[in-house]
């Protein structure tokens, strides 16, 4: 089984459901309909097209009608990119066979505010190589702290690939930043530096 490929596709499939539920969730009232619709209705300017009232303020040039859409769903094409390093994690349950030196690289994709995509490899629990791919929604705040919730996939645990799902919380300054994810079993943590200025 390729796991890499699988992973990846886990990673795409997890952006689309992000990004379907900011469409759906950012539509303006009584819309009904997707981008080509906005976009042949638009073109022609403010007024009726063939009996359909378009108010002005929906109105966007042909040029814009796409990036129309993609404003309104507040999904940007990874605004911030950080380097993550996976470090250590803390088990509830004490076994001297676990490992808890969970060393390893991810990236880390900004969406918006809120909402996240990781993907990468670590050491395991079990001293085994996983990789993963997960999708973070942080919309509490604990201070300086954004708080929500991780889930998506991994390998090197049970099966080939299992789900994984857990709290999830981040702390950021200008280039730096701290991830904490709260599993059942464990604590882990990363450490991360932004890629751009």
């Amino acid at each position: 089984m390729n796991y890499p490929r699988l992973v990846l596709m886990a990673l795409f499939v997890l952006y689309g459901l992000i990004a379907f539920k900011h469409v759906k969730a950012n539509e303006p009232a009584g819309y009904q309909g997707g981008a080509a619709e906005v976009y042949t209705a638009a073109a022609p300017g403010p007024g009726v097209v063939e009996g359909v009232s378009i108010p002005d303020q929906e109105y966007a040039p042909p040029s814009r009608a796409v990036e129309t859409v993609s404003s309104r769903s507040g999904i940007s094409d990874c605004s911030r990119y950080h380097l993550a390093a996976t470090l250590t994690s803390y088990h509830f349950k004490r076994d001297p066979d676990y490992n808890e030196r969970n060393y390893g690289l991810g990236l880390e994709c900004t969406f918006t505010r809120d909402w996240r995509g990781h993907a990468g490899f670590y050491r395991n629990t079990f001293n085994r190589n996983t990789t993963y791919a997960f999708a973070s929604n942080t919309p509490w705040r604990l201070g300086p702290w954004k708080v929500g919730y991780v889930f998506g996939a991994g390998t090197g645990y049970t099966h080939a690939v299992d789900p994984v799902a857990g709290g999830f919380l981040i702390r950021e300054w200008k280039d730096f930043g701290i991830n904490v994810a709260v599993h059942p079993a464990a604590i882990a943590l990363q450490i991360k530096w932004r890629l751009q200025k």
